[in-house]
């Protein structure tokens, strides 16, 4: 039988969040019986309570970089630090024992539909980074791709620069071990995806969490606070043409391209079942 963990990064003492995810985990075993899936909360660095040292150091390290336009704030950092530590984890081959790692935050809602068969295919195809949520609402109605033979997931052609949060996501050893030495040569974001994910031609998204919006995100306030207003030519500039290079890729593709937004719809609208 082949084994999934799943690794929910928490702060000690989130006790309703903590149980709300529990649930979750006990409902999705309820319907998967030829897959073991083991949970584990992933004690969260909280950044409020490190020490100033370390982010002044780190934020240092993100300046010389060039990579972030704005200071990281404590609950920012805070979740890089966990982030990181997951990948150090999983690179040295502490999770060696299980076939597919997946790493969520305690804000999701788990969404079952399909779940059983999502997961053998993320299984088989075994990619070496999957998206199993994320992204805002304006972003998934820009993101192009195209749909998977057997319509399990939607493989994502960018632009790359829309793909935001950590909340969901799958990686293999490998692709952890290159995450890791990237950020310790250019520190950025933690979903600094486009710069993480750079040279892969296509990103699977397989579609089993949602981001929880009536849950309060300590990292959305910190960016409130510490980003700069952006160069508005330069934003429309970076937007205009990593939308090209979108567009290019998908010229040589060969496949229907339709939005991320358009593929959830669909999918969620004509299918039935669990």
């Amino acid at each position: 039988m082949k084994k999934i963990l799943i690794l929910c990064v928490s702060l000690q003492g989130s006790n309703e969040r903590q149980e709300k995810i529990k649930q979750q985990h006990q409902d999705l075993q309820s319907v998967i019986s030829d897959i073991q899936i083991d949970f584990e909360f992933f004690d969260a660095i909280y950044g409020k309570k490190l020490p100033q040292e370390y982010l002044t150091f780190l934020n240092l390290s993100r300046q010389f970089s060039g990579l972030c336009d704005h200071e990281l704030g404590p609950s920012e950092l805070g979740c890089w630090l966990s982030h990181m530590i997951i990948w150090q984890r999983l690179a040295q081959g502490d999770y060696q024992a299980y076939d597919r790692v997946i790493i969520i935050e305690d804000d999701v809602i788990f969404q079952t539909k399909h779940i059983q068969q999502k997961l053998h295919s993320l299984l088989e195809t075994n990619p070496s980074f999957a998206f199993l949520g994320g992204h805002s609402e304006p972003s998934r109605r820009r993101i192009r791709g195209y749909t998977s033979n057997d319509e399990l997931y939607f493989n994502m052609t960018g632009p790359k620069d829309l793909y935001t949060a950590t909340y969901a996501y799958s990686l293999t050893t490998e692709t952890a071990k290159n995450f890791v030495s990237k950020q310790i040569h250019k520190l950025t974001y933690i979903d600094d995806w486009k710069y993480l994910l750079a040279g892969d031609v296509s990103t699977p998204f397989y579609y089993c969490f949602e981001h929880d919006d009536e849950m309060q995100s300590h990292i959305a306030s910190d960016r409130k606070a510490y980003m700069k207003k952006p160069n508005r030519f330069k934003k429309n500039f970076n937007k205009m043409k990593n939308d090209l290079i979108s567009r290019i890729i998908s010229l040589f593709i060969f496949k229907k391209i339709i939005r991320l937004a358009f593929f959830l719809n669909s999918t969620q609208s004509h299918k039935t079942g669990s």
